[in-house]
């Protein structure tokens, strides 16, 4: 069926949110012109123009263009200068080259891959390019969203039926084409030998004719259902009921086939039952099986004196998986999985997290010691010649005796001992260094007297039914810029619904390791916000701040990225900050995270830098966008001559590195007048505005 092109373009018509149009080397009265004829036609705008590279660095700047067009006439700008700059920023942009002489640019157009070559003063052409333009970048958009939401809904797909409870397998013209676990283990059979096996070779001879009937009915009625005797590998037969549906896979006509044994074959169904708490890949139990079995043994008379729990981690899975490929990382969690089964032989054994392995065994050995086995057997594992791989794995292993485990919950205990498999992270000497150890022989070293218990669970409770509230103060330019920016702050409802501040729960959150989940809400609810603030056509940017758990967490830029595609927000409304002593230690976990932002347009924020301040390089490393200046520098700025020249020499300094700047904590009118002499590029304070529940916006 052929879509009619006008029915999707009038189902991508995004209502109130304008068309973003910037115009390079077009003068204002041209810019206003184009602006009302487009306004005229029916179509939202809203219309940037610059006239020179430093005009156009600064649009740039706060948000790269989509569709974009270009006086080839400008002497202040040449085109291929601005082309050069525009897809620095955006690649993919829509660029429309103007000239009075249009012939004379043809070759230099389809050289640089652009849209269309029009005459600079016919207008009515230009609008109607425009428009095309807009509904060309509006469908690029869609594509792009369908294109994520079916990759999306393939691993969803992948994922249940790897996890399904029944066995399930696709079937085109009597050939196995997919199956999950629970359908190999059901007949015993490999995924090797699934290759090339027919369904008919699994049914027993005595209901093939059977089966035939079924499948005509299920292909005539759209679904059919059977009981049918099949054959096991080992020998042997089972009754079990059949359903047949008629779908698609690939393109490709075929029959979902959906098993249940009989529950009367005691053996069959007890292995699948035991399949449905185990991860379908390394065949271990998977995090929640795990915390029940501990549940369970914990119930039955407390934790034993001689338990310990483990965990094991792979540092650099995510480096050797981009670098080797998904083949190799999955040889490498399924060998691991599989020296680990056969070292620690009794253990409850789990695939706790992506590249990470939960133990808890029984021995007589001390941590020390049970430490050195664990070593010893991934070392002669080989793990590197077995995967193919061209680094050595490296492992970091956390180990807690649960001999003073006391009335401790299983979920702390496992926090405990991850924490203290982070510590061995944290600890190893040297990047070469491929497995570390961190023993947490006293559970004491880990207790936090002075954390409330009471204001963890009401953060807990907070994180689970949306008792945080978000706040906005406004940074204020002091150089007119057009953007309205806002620093997001959050608050947590008590019991009887009273706003805490964070002074209140901070040192709770953090102690309970709480603040890299709050970070996850804060951003979810701020990105949400954003993202409405910017369909009804306002120019508004974020600046949210991370903590230090957050910013470490290794799976925070993939939230980021996952709140942006699920509000349709860009990265580029973003201001992501960090705590300079954080960018100081450098740590790999964030230098990674800072690179992903960037790759996704967000900017960089550092918070609190000091009157005295000179490592600038760091801030360059970063690429840091807005330096956030130490609130205690506005404090006697109107009356002191020599913090007024601190101040301004760190300001140029800063802006000379085209790094702009925020002064903080501005109390009075005085010290604001201060700033705008020194040449600050933001201010942000109570004298300003405090931190409000809603967000006042002025009309463009």
């Amino acid at each position: 069926m052929v879509a009619n092109p006008d029915s999707v373009f009038q189902s991508l018509d995004n209502g109130n949110s304008p068309l973003e149009l910037l115009m390079i080397g077009s003068s204002p009265e041209e810019a206003a012109r184009c602006a009302t004829a487009l306004r005229n036609s029916g179509q939202p705008v809203r219309l940037e123009s610059a006239e020179t590279p430093e005009g156009l660095m600064r649009l740039l700047e706060t948000e790269p263009a989509d569709l974009v067009t270009i006086n080839a006439d400008s002497t202040a700008l040449p085109p291929g200068q601005a082309i050069e700059m525009i897809r620095e920023e955006n690649p993919a942009a829509s660029i429309i080259l103007l000239s009075e002489k249009p012939p004379k640019w043809a070759e230099f157009a389809s050289e640089m891959r652009l849209r269309d070559l029009l005459h600079s003063i016919s207008t009515g052409r230009l609008i109607f390019a425009i428009q095309r333009e807009y509904q060309t970048l509006l469908l690029r958009q869609e594509l792009a969203r369908t294109r994520t939401y079916l990759e999306n809904a393939e691993a969803r797909f992948k994922k249940l039926l790897s996890s399904s409870r029944d066995a399930v397998a696709y079937i085109h013209e009597g050939m196995h084409i997919q199956s999950n676990p629970v359908y190999r283990e059901l007949f015993g059979l490999s995924p090797e030998e699934m290759h090339g096996l027919t369904m008919m070779d699994l049914v027993a001879p005595d209901d093939r004719d059977k089966f035939k009937k079924t499948l005509k009915k299920a292909r005539r009625d759209d679904h059919a259902a059977q009981n049918i005797l099949f054959r096991h590998r080992a020998g042997g037969t089972f009754h079990a009921d059949m359903e047949l549906t008629p779908t698609e896979v690939n393109g490709e006509v075929c029959v979902q086939v959906v098993i249940r044994a009989e529950s009367s074959e005691g053996e069959l169904q007890a292995r699948i039952n035991e399949l449905i708490d185990h991860d379908p890949q390394t065949r271990l139990l998977h995090r929640h099986a795990f915390v029940r079995s501990l549940e369970t043994i914990q119930a039955s008379g407390g934790m034993p004196e001689d338990g310990l729990l483990m965990e094991v981690s792979i540092d650099n899975f995510a480096e050797l998986s981009d670098s080797e490929g998904i083949e190799a990382a999955d040889c490498l969690l399924e060998k691991s999985a599989e020296l680990l089964r056969g070292h620690l032989e009794n253990a409850v054994l789990s695939r706790f997290g992506d590249h990470e392995f939960l133990a808890f065994t029984r021995t007589g050995a001390s941590p020390d010691d049970a430490a050195a086995g664990c070593l010893d057997a991934l070392h002669q594992g080989e793990l590197k010649t077995q995967c193919n791989l061209a680094e050595e794995p490296e492992f970091s292993l956390g180990l807690l005796s649960t001999a003073q485990a006391g009335d401790l919950t299983v979920h702390e205990l496992i926090r405990r001992c991850r924490r203290a498999a982070r510590q061995a992270r944290e600890e190893r000497e040297s990047s070469n260094e491929p497995i570390s150890v961190f023993n947490d022989a006293d559970l004491s070293a880990f207790e936090a007297p002075e954390v409330d218990t009471e204001i963890v669970g009401l953060i807990d409770g907070a994180l689970e039914h949306d008792r945080f509230r978000l706040l906005y103060q406004p940074i204020v330019s002091l150089e007119g810029d057009t953007r309205e920016n806002y620093s997001i702050f959050v608050r947590l409802l008590d019991a009887s619904g009273t706003e805490r501040e964070p002074s209140w729960f901070y040192r709770h959150a953090d102690q309970a390791e709480r603040l890299a989940e709050i970070d996850r809400w804060v951003i979810r609810r701020a990105i949400r916000e954003l993202a409405q603030h910017r369909a009804s056509g306002k120019k508004i940017n974020f600046h949210i701040t991370l903590s230090r758990e957050g910013a470490l967490d290794d799976s925070m830029l993939l939230w980021v990225c996952d709140c942006l595609r699920e509000f349709r927000a860009k990265g580029a409304w973003l201001y992501l900050q960090f705590d300079l002593k954080l960018l100081a230690e450098q740590p790999p976990v964030l230098v990674k995270l800072v690179e992903g932002l960037r790759k996704i347009n967000c900017k960089i924020s550092c918070n609190a830098i000091p009157g005295d301040f000179d490592d600038f390089p760091l801030l360059s490393n970063y690429r840091v966008s807005l330096a956030r200046l130490s609130p205690d520098l506005a404090t006697d700025l109107a009356t002191s001559g020599a913090r007024q020249d601190q101040v301004a020499a760190l300001n140029a300094e800063l802006q000379k590195r085209e790094i702009k700047t925020v002064a903080t904590g501005i109390e009075n009118a005085n010290t604001l007048a201060t700033l705008w002499n020194i040449g600050v590029n933001y201010v942000q304070g109570y004298f300003l505005q405090e931190p409000a529940p809603a967000i006042e916006l002025q009309n463009d």
